[in-house]
């Protein structure tokens, strides 16, 4: 009896002792994934984006089925993911300022011990994604930071002055005497706006504070004409359209960052502008018959890509939603279509403006 009851102690140490080291494997594996993610930070850095298919080699080396994402990205929404939609299901949800991430894994079912050690490595994946993300909103309030220093918006408009400045004394430099009254009326006829800017400068020069949105009656083509001629593309837009009583500043911030984003990648091409009144305001259609060098899901996001103009039309954006309007894009059969959408508070015809 004692040597059976000998014999089954022996048996239950040894199982004891595999059952460790087969846990001290496990233990080590997950610990390797775990590392190996953490080494891929300075690939990743704030593109939180880029973890789900730079991480992939990593997670499907763990008993991960498939892994899903969708989510809010600065205005837009994102999805993506990889593998099949089965197994257990765990949720977490991630979010930094304008940033919103639902992460749905579809994992195969693991007990014991083997469970607290996935979720470690599961919660080191998400922990990274959430510094990215963080790392991005800060890079964006930094960015945001130093340029209200350096009076960001001010800049805007002493470079459309200048700008005027330019196209004004390029025409008369290049205009025959005979047409030189012809181009003197094509001149007067934007004077008033560099007018107004000028006295803007002024102001907010020697008070330095932010202008208030003074309520002007506006046409909006003509409008989107002239900024489109700040940032170099030629519009043929009717004169002498619909007036609308809009914020003056607004209807400039917005329209000179969307321009200026589309003068870092649309030169050339054919652009189309309507305007579509609706019940609670007015929206400015801008399509351009040509894809952007970004996808439309990170279109709006700032500090992506110089070569987008992201920092312009994010600040556009900003500026319409303070407003109480919205700029959004949606892709078309053959390019893009920028809406600038504004409220209205009141609207008049040409003949009462």
């Amino acid at each position: 009896m004692l040597e059976w009851l000998a014999f089954a102690l022996v048996l239950t140490g040894l199982a004891v002792v595999v059952s460790v080291q087969v846990l001290r494997v496990e233990a080590r594996r997950y610990v390797r994934r775990a590392a190996e993610l953490i080494a891929l930070r300075e690939q990743a850095g704030v593109d939180a984006l880029l973890w789900f298919e730079l991480a992939k080699p990593v997670l499907q080396r763990m008993p991960i089925i498939g892994l899903r994402y969708r989510g809010e990205w600065y205005g837009s929404q994102v999805h993506g993911g990889w593998g099949d939609q089965q197994g257990e299901r765990r949720q977490r949800r991630l979010q930094v300022g304008d940033m919103q991430l639902d992460i749905d894994w579809h994992l195969q079912p693991s007990r014991g011990e083997r469970r607290p050690m996935r979720e470690g490595v599961l919660a080191v994946f998400e922990l990274l994604v959430e510094q990215s993300m963080m790392g991005k909103a800060q890079a964006v309030s930094a960015a945001l930071a130093q340029q209200a220093e350096l009076s960001l918006y001010l800049q805007h408009d002493v470079k459309n002055l200048a700008q005027w400045v330019l196209l004004a004394t390029d025409q008369l430099l290049e205009a025959d005497p005979s047409n030189l009254a012809e181009v003197a009326g094509l001149l007067r006829s934007s004077a008033e706006i560099a007018r107004r800017k000028a006295e803007g400068l002024a102001k907010q020069l020697s008070d330095r504070q932010t202008p208030e949105p003074l309520l002007r009656e506006l046409d909006l083509l003509s409008e989107a004409q002239i900024y489109a001629g700040f940032h170099g593309f030629h519009l043929e837009l009717p004169s002498n359209g619909p007036r609308f009583r809009l914020a003056k500043l607004a209807v400039e911030r917005c329209l000179d960052g969307l321009f200026a984003h589309l003068a870092n990648w649309a030169t050339g091409a054919d652009i189309r502008v309507r305007l579509r009144p609706e019940a609670q305001g007015v929206c400015v259609s801008i399509c351009v018959a040509r894809l952007p060098p970004i996808t439309i899901e990170r279109l709006f996001e700032p500090l992506l890509s110089d070569a987008a103009g992201g920092m312009a039309l994010f600040q556009a954006r900003l500026a319409a939603q303070a407003a109480g309007g919205e700029l959004i894009a949606a892709l078309e059969s053959n390019g893009i279509e920028y809406r600038l959408c504004l409220p209205l508070p009141s609207a008049t015809s040409a003949n009462e403006a």
